[in-house]
């Protein structure tokens, strides 16, 4: 409330916001440009004012904020800053030089008479995220640059180019002045970039050393699963292929082993050997030789399974080992694996153990997959910002058509007599040879399109599992509910039983003791009370304070991008759909950052016209669309505020400069969200992965599982 107070008053209160004058302000930066030497901090001051003077843009106080790399350079900063020279210390000198610009630019706003407002820029070379800052300034500054005689990078900008001076000239200047004896007037202490109390509201503290990093957590275990073949299988006991298998992987942690065998195999093992092999951490999973498919199916299915009991980030990677001759290009065995390695886990397709070992050209010299460091705000992610009533969500039904058909009509009843008042999502599959009708729409239903599936009636209900395990992960922070109309099996209940203890609401489940008719209704499970839902443990989405204060503020949406996507509308209503579900109120606007080489202008026309404004940055500018991203947020706070930023990404990133600017807005009441775009596009569907709207496909990075 106090910040909301503070927005709404300080534009009707402007003229009277300050007491104290305007200022005229010198961004210096002291490696490209030292100091005279044997000039005293008071004497720079005064001589530097009277510079300004003779060009006509001096106000009544001066500012002058000194860049350094290090601390060394002037090691007693008191004397300087009496005078009225900040010393900011940063290695990244010119990037917090733009950011001071942009926070002096937005302050300035709210003085009186801010038009007259000047300030100067000493820096060896204007990079071309400053030349972008300087041309779009809101403010009618006398701006004026010292740069060196070579200096090209003024070309394009006429209007800038007239009010610049040569470092030769600020040198002389400098030197040939005569000691000025005024007494040095400090300027009021809204200005000062350096902070050594708590600063005011309306100016956040600088921070001038990186923010320090998270602790890196401890390895999380391998998944290891593996064919068994006959031939090796018989040819040793358990513990010899124990050893030879962990030997193999290079590990030293302990891990456990799926391993599928045929199921005639398990009749000639010895007298104890399956209590041997799960002893020493190998689970046997016996599977029918004819069936050939089905053990392929089972396979990927106890992995994804295994996935969603074990989550990986991208600060906490998993290794992932898959010992198959199955895993070919094009089946929802390879799709699966492919999509887990979006989602960070490190998939290593091998092929199956031979009977000749050991052998040296059998050590595997596999690339572990370490914990990353943490970055600043990705490890909260956006969390739903309350408590799910799934009398009120959505109900998601995964229905085989053929393998069980049903009266559409019956459910629906079900549901609503049951107590459900959410949209109920029909997601029906298919054989490929299906020849009726493939658009199933019925009253009170919201249905997708048709997924047909090619192979026997086991891929098809393998197929719809791996979707549900999916979406179950697609689904991280709070439980949904899900209906399952296909015909029982073992694996179908093992499933079931793990949304479970995952606190899915299944509200029916496949039986062999009643068909979907008018006893259906006493098999659905009624809705639990909203009191007794647990959220899930995701380990990159936390419920901060600041996001649960900030419920009902807009969202501005920042969207770091390789290249403009051809679909932008797509993007539009995935975002807005993700937020709406976290529970966020909307978003007011979603801005992409690109290099202008990664684009053209008739993408640009059809982002702009979808509702997607593009921002481009200069081509080789490593920095440009950090530095044009953190400078229109800060001018953001201008306008209105407080504000829900949300910054999309590819990936998590670490940036000081980022960093600084986000807490520098949090100081200012508003709340700054991290995301990355594959969890953007995924929530909440049944997705596999985000590359169907990223403009690429499951094969494009097959390497990975070669």
């Amino acid at each position: 409330m106090y910040y909301r107070l503070f927005y709404a008053l300080r534009k009707k209160l402007k003229p009277f916001f300050f007491v104290a004058e305007y200022c005229t302000r010198v961004f210096w930066d002291v490696v490209d440009f030292p100091f005279p030497k044997g000039l005293a901090p008071e004497t720079i001051y005064q001589r530097m004012k009277s510079i300004l003077e003779k060009m006509g843009c001096i106000n009544h106080y001066l500012s002058i904020m000194a860049y350094v790399s290090n601390s060394e350079t002037f090691p007693d900063k008191t004397a300087y800053e009496k005078a009225g020279i900040n010393i900011v210390t940063q290695p990244e000198r010119h990037r917090f030089m733009l950011r001071d610009m942009a926070w002096w630019d937005v302050d300035s706003g709210f003085l009186p008479n801010f038009g007259k407002s000047t300030f100067m820029v000493i820096i060896s070379q204007i990079e071309p995220s400053l030349l972008v800052f300087l041309e779009g300034l809101r403010n009618a500054y006398k701006v004026r640059l010292a740069v060196p005689d070579e200096d090209t990078s003024l070309s394009s900008s006429p209007n800038l180019l007239d009010n610049t001076v040569t470092f030769e000239s600020l040198y002389k200047s400098l030197l040939l002045q005569e000691d000025m004896t005024r007494e040095v007037v400090v300027p009021p202490l809204f200005y000062p970039p350096i902070q050594t109390k708590p600063p005011p509201l309306y100016y956040p503290p600088i921070q001038t050393s990186p923010l320090p990093s998270p602790p890196i957590q401890i390895y999380n275990s391998p998944g290891v699963f593996l064919d068994l073949p006959e031939s090796l299988l018989l040819a040793c006991d358990p513990y010899r292929l124990n050893s030879y298998i962990r030997t193999s992987l290079c590990f030293d942690d302990d891990f456990s082993i799926m391993a599928y065998v045929v199921d005639t195999e398990t009749s000639s093992f010895p007298e104890g050997w399956v209590d041997a092999f799960t002893s020493l951490g190998i689970t046997i999973i016996p599977q029918q030789a004819e069936l050939g498919a089905p053990r392929a199916h089972k396979m990927s299915l106890d992995i994804v399974l295994w996935a969603l009991d074990n989550t990986a980030t991208y600060f906490q990677p998993r290794d992932l080992f898959v010992f198959s001759g199955n895993v070919k290009q094009g089946t929802d065995f390879y799709n699966a694996l492919e999509a887990l390695r979006d989602r960070y886990y490190n998939v290593r397709v091998l092929p199956l153990l031979e009977t000749s070992w050991p052998h040296p050209h059998h050590q595997m010299s596999l690339r572990h997959c370490p914990p990353k460091e943490e970055v600043v705000g990705f490890s909260h992610g956006v969390a739903s910002l309350y408590k799910q009533n799934l009398k009120v969500c959505g109900v998601s039904v995964f229905w085989d058509v053929q393998g069980c058909p049903t009266d559409l009509s019956v459910i629906l009843q079900a549901l609503r007599n049951k107590g459900y008042r959410g949209m109920v999502v029909l997601i029906p599959y298919l054989d490929m040879d299906y020849q009726g009708d493939e658009l199933f729409t019925y009253d009170g239903y919201a249905c997708v399109p048709s997924i047909k599936v090619q192979g026997d009636k086991y891929t098809k209900v393998a197929r719809m599992l791996l979707d549900i395990l999916f979406w179950a992960m697609n689904h991280d922070d709070y439980a949904r509910n899900l209906m399952l109309i296909s015909q029982p099996s073992k694996d179908i209940d093992i499933f079931v039983q793990a949304l479970e203890r995952r606190f899915f609401n299944v509200i029916f489940k496949p039986s062999h003791e009643v068909a979907i008719d008018h006893r259906f209704e006493s098999l659905c499970k009624s809705p639990p009370h909203p009191n007794s839902q647990t959220r899930l443990k995701s380990p990159c989405r936390t419920l901060t304070d600041l996001s649960r204060e900030r419920n009902s503020c807009p969202v501005r949406i920042s969207w770091l991008v390789d290249t403009c996507p051809s679909k932008p509308s797509d993007f539009w209503n995935l975002f807005s759909s993700t937020l709406e579900l976290k529970g966020y109120g909307g978003f007011e606007s979603v801005i992409a950052y690109v290099e202008k080489g990664k684009t053209d202008d008739e993408v640009i026309k059809v982002c702009t016209k979808s509702g997607l404004h593009v921002r481009l940055t200069p081509d080789g500018d490593e920095f440009g669309k950090f530095n044009l991203m953190v400078t229109d947020m800060i001018n953001l706070t201008y306008a209105c505020g407080p504000y829900n930023f949300l910054v999309i990404s590819s990936k998590p990133f670490r940036d000081v400069l980022c960093d600084t600017v986000f807490e520098d807005l949090k100081s200012r009441g508003c709340n700054v969200l991290f995301e990355t775009v594959d969890y953007m596009v995924t929530f909440g569907s049944t997705l596999w992965s985000a590359k169907s709207f990223l403009d690429t496909s499951f094969t494009d990075s097959s390497q990975a599982l070669a």
